[in-house]
């Protein structure tokens, strides 16, 4: 079984590396839960039959001037636990999305994307423009 949406919100190592993604995870998730390890998170997912997770970042530079993990962040993850599969995120609404998505894919290697509005701010009318714009660099 694959966990197809995971953010990395509670791994010990991970968020305890900077103090931006420390105080983003508090005030945009209001998380304050106690971080774990994450072999502690590996176990538990195991444990639930779980053989992958995707880790999914959330780019909410407009709404709230930080990221939920980076796209470079879950690279990074991806890279040294071969347990997480890598989705990037951008901010629809910031001119540079396209090209921060096909560096995402191209050179890090992320497999996916994922859109939040709530978190990001967008609404079908503002983001629609330039999610079709990030549509078409499937291609």
């Amino acid at each position: 079984m694959i966990d197809f949406h995971t953010h990395p919100v509670l791994i010990k190592q991970v968020v305890e590396e900077s103090e931006d993604l420390k105080r983003a995870v508090r005030d945009v998730f209001n998380l304050q839960n106690a971080l774990q390890p994450i072999e502690t998170f590996k176990d538990q997912m195991k444990t639930a039959g779980v053989v992958k997770a995707v880790l999914l970042p959330i780019d909410c530079s407009t709404a709230h001037g930080c990221k939920i993990f980076s796209n470079e962040q879950i690279a990074d993850l991806v890279s040294r636990y071969d347990f997480f599969i890598g989705f990037a995120s951008v901010d629809p609404l910031r001119e540079e999305a396209p090209n921060e998505l096909r560096k995402a894919i191209t050179d890090l290697g992320l497999k996916g994307l994922k859109l939040d509005r709530v978190c990001s701010g967008f609404t079908q009318t503002t983001g629609r423009k330039r999610i079709q714009c990030l549509t078409k660099l499937r291609s």
